[in-house]
C-alpha cells in the first residue's frame, strides 16, 4: 500500500538535528525546513553559534552524504522541535494550496498529498499541465506532468504512484 506523504517526508526529506546543504545548497534542518538567513538559524536552534554554522553549510559542497556535515555544527534541535517546525510547514504548503487551487481539498486523497509535497518541495503548484489533467481526472497524464527534473527519482515516482492510486 502506497504510504501518505507525511509518512513519506521523512524519506523524502530525512530527519536531521544540524544544518545541511540541500541539493541547492540552501542550510536546512529536520525534515527539509529550508533555513533562510542566519538570523533564522538563531531563532531555530536558540543559539547564536548557530550564524556562523548558516554560513559554514551555506558555503559547504552539495550533495554529499548527511554524516559528512554533522562535524561542520554543533547546534542540534531536538525531535519535538523539528516536530514543530514540520508542522508549521505542512501548515504553511496547505495554506498555498489553498491560494493556488481553490477546490485542491476535494481531489482524492494520493492527489492532494502530490500536490502537498510538489509545494513543500518547490514552494508553488506552477504546474499548468498537471492541474489541468488533475481537473480532467486524467490520472496518468498527471503524473507524467508532476515529474519535477530537480527532484530525486524516488520523490518523483512517490509523486506520481500518488496521483495514480485516484
Amino acid at each position: 500500500m502506497l504510504k501518505t506523504w507525511l509518512e513519506m517526508l521523512p524519506e523524502l526529506e530525512g530527519h536531521t538535528a544540524f544544518l545541511y546543504p540541500d541539493g541547492g545548497g540552501k542550510p536546512t534542518v529536520g525534515e527539509g525546513h529550508a533555513v533562510e538567513t542566519p538570523d533564522d538559524a538563531v531563532e531555530i536552534f536558540g543559539d547564536e553559534r548557530a550564524r556562523a554554522e548558516w554560513s559554514t553549510i551555506r558555503c559547504a559542497l552539495t550533495g554529499q552524504s548527511l554524516h559528512l556535515y554533522a562535524p561542520l555544527t554543533v547546534c542540534r534541535l531536538t525531535d519535538a522541535k523539528i516536530d514543530a517546525l514540520k508542522t508549521a510547514d505542512v501548515a504553511e504548503a496547505e495554506r498555498k494550496l489553498d491560494r493556488y487551487v481553490t477546490d485542491w481539498r476535494s481531489w482524492p486523497a494520493g492527489v492532494m498529498d502530490a500536490a502537498r509535497d510538489i509545494v513543500w518541495n518547490t514552494g508553488h503548484l506552477g504546474f499548468p499541465m498537471m492541474l489541468a489533467a488533475i481537473r480532467r481526472g486524467d490520472w496518468d497524464e498527471a503524473a507524467k506532468e508532476s515529474h519535477r527534473p530537480q527532484v530525486q527519482k524516488a520523490r518523483n515516482d512517490w509523486t506520481g504512484d500518488a496521483i495514480l492510486s485516484a
